[in-house]
């Protein structure tokens, strides 16, 4: 036989590999260790995000039970010590309801149970007496339904087992409710769907214990036991959780996935309306391109070359706006064949008569109204606009084919109140270039 030896381990279930059949096949992790001596029969609860592990024992004397109160937070992977209970307990129940921990009945010594009730206020970090129990228990269960505390079974002060139920307020004591069909003690009692469960534990047989494998339903509405099918095995002391809360928080999980995959489904429409207008824009420029070899190819000479295409931001991080000098000024120029671009003022002066393909576009976000205007000389030629929208940020194109005469000059600018954005991806980009050139 094993030897049991009292431990300051806390391990949590982190999945459950397989659901099929009686045994679960379910991975356990080691979270840590409490910060204070090794210990069995304490008290486990979860309030506000806390768990909390209260009293105890490290073994069967009388200077072996605790009264100590620990904190751990998840979120910084951090034990607390809360102030101490004012009684010794082992063999209790710890519940949490209404912000509050109760912590009920126990033995305060071997073979000495009591009938007090503490509550804990997180708030004072205190412990004070609410009222007692109408007997001495220990090793009963309990649990919250619909906000109230039951308490099903347990050890009297004679350790004989109880087939009792009872409603338990703090301020308020017991109300019976109808009893067990079985008497048990150290067994385990869950809340489902508003219904209690309970399972597992041990019963009197003359004067010794043996295992209670019988399981019961309780109804709170009709107050009335069923019975369910026994337990397989025996579950002594055992701990018990139940599954639904695991299924609302998945179900929270894929609604929260399914509201996701539509965000992503809007950008979607969206990306793909954007790629469209820039496949067609492509198609019109690879189109203008075979028509400029053919007039090429027509004249018998080639044509002057005159092509650019910049950025706004030549390294860093740009945002242009809004602002008083509204030219957009691209500093990063990937390329200048003609030199008619001038980083150092903005502006595209044509150098021969001819018919111009200028593209643009801009990126900005919702703070401030995005987009550009093309300005020939000082007349406005075609813009884009976005106005302040709720969804994070917007981009904008635009295309044009001009006629210029020698020395127009073309410049991008903001509108009143405007901002563009641009960093080294090249968001905000001004491109152009000759088709062919025209007689004066």
């Amino acid at each position: 036989m094993g030897q049991r030896i009292p431990s300051r381990e806390v391990w949590f279930a982190n999945c459950l590999r397989s659901g099929t059949g009686l045994v679960k096949n379910i991975e356990w992790r080691k979270l840590g260790e409490i910060p204070d001596q090794p210990k069995f029969r304490h008290g486990v609860a979860v309030l506000e995000g806390g768990l909390y592990v209260i009293g105890g024992c490290y073994f069967y004397t009388k200077d072996d039970i605790m009264k100590s109160a620990y904190r751990y937070d998840p979120g910084l992977n951090s034990w607390r010590r809360l102030s101490d209970m004012n009684e010794f307990r082992s063999n209790f129940s710890l519940i949490a309801n209404e912000g509050r921990l109760f912590a009920i009945g126990g033995d305060k010594r071997i073979n000495i149970n009591v009938d007090s009730v503490e509550m804990y206020n997180p708030d004072s970090d205190a412990w004070s007496f609410v009222h007692p129990l109408d007997q001495a228990l220990s090793g009963q269960a309990a649990t919250v339904c619909n906000g109230s505390i039951f308490i099903s079974g347990g050890f009297n002060c004679k350790y004989e087992c109880l087939v009792s139920l009872f409603l338990y307020h703090p301020e308020l004591g017991s109300t019976y409710l109808s009893e067990m069909t079985c008497d048990r003690a150290q067994h385990s009692m869950e809340t489902l769907r508003g219904l209690l469960y309970v399972t597992g534990g041990v019963c009197n047989l003359r004067k010794f214990y043996t295992d209670q494998l019988v399981c019961e339903i309780y109804n709170p509405s009709t107050d009335s036991w069923s019975t369910l099918a026994n337990l397989p095995v025996p579950h002594v002391g055992g701990a018990s959780v139940k599954k639904l809360d695991l299924v609302l928080k998945l179900e929270e999980r894929m609604n929260n996935v399914d509201r996701c995959c539509t965000d992503v489904g809007n950008l979607e429409v969206k990306l793909n309306a954007t790629l469209a207008e820039l496949t067609r824009q492509r198609e019109d420029i690879e189109k203008l391109k075979e028509e400029n070899e053919e007039l090429k190819k027509s004249t018998g000479k080639a044509s002057p070359q005159v092509a650019f295409s910049v950025s706004l931001a030549d390294s860093e991080e740009v945002y242009k706006g809004p602002c008083t000098d509204k030219t957009l000024v691209f500093k990063r120029v990937f390329s200048n064949i003609g030199n008619g671009y001038d980083p150092n003022t903005g502006n595209f002066t044509s150098p021969v008569a001819g018919s111009y393909f200028f593209t643009f576009n801009t990126f900005g976000y919702n703070s401030h109204t995005a987009g550009a205007i093309l300005m020939k000389n000082t007349d406005l030629q075609i813009s884009t606009y976005e106005a302040v929208t709720a969804d994070g940020s917007d981009s904008s194109s635009n295309s044009v084919l001009l006629t210029l005469a020698p020395g127009d000059t073309l410049q991008l600018q903001l509108w009143d109140n405007g901002q563009v954005f641009d960093n080294s991806n090249g968001h905000t980009m001004f491109t152009g270039f000759l088709l062919f050139p025209t007689s004066t």
